[in-house]
């Protein structure tokens, strides 16, 4: 109890060391400037390219995906893999594959969806599923609804 009463202390010495920014502060900002549609394509394709998990790293961690006997597991291994690495909709689609059921594939696509940064094969995810409503559920995980 102690313990749990020294942790809610610091937290509050925290949030009161923490300046607040006022209203007038953040109204200073300057807004960005958009870019022509052709300029944001270019940005919005450097960004996937730098920030994509690399194909090595990427066969390594299907591999290691595959390997493993239990869709539980695999859903496990993925919410670790999610942190610190962003995939294409290929990648995704692969990462599915691995999974026996559509009920787990869902629910790999919820943990997924974040961290898929481009969606021009969305298809290929789309396919990796067997039932039409999950097809259909799976259509509206990736247009986040």
């Amino acid at each position: 109890m102690k313990r749990i009463l020294n942790v809610v202390v610091f937290m509050l010495l925290l949030a009161a060391a923490v300046p607040a920014v006022s209203q007038e502060r953040k109204d200073e900002r300057r807004k960005p400037e958009r870019l022509c549609r052709k300029c944001e394509k270019i940005v919005a394709r450097m960004q996937t390219q730098c920030l994509v998990i690399s194909n090595e790293d990427f066969e390594k961690l299907s591999s290691y995906v595959e390997s493993v006997n239990m869709d539980d597991d695999r859903g496990t291994l993925i919410k670790v893999a999610v942190m610190g690495n962003n995939f294409t909709s290929e990648q995704c689609a692969k990462l599915l594959s691995f999974f026996s059921f559509d009920s787990n594939r869902v629910e790999a696509l919820k943990v997924l969806r974040p961290y898929v940064v481009e969606l021009k094969n969305s298809k290929a995810i789309i396919d990796k599923f067997t039932f039409s409503s999950n097809k259909d559920e799976a259509m509206k995980i990736l247009l986040g609804e």
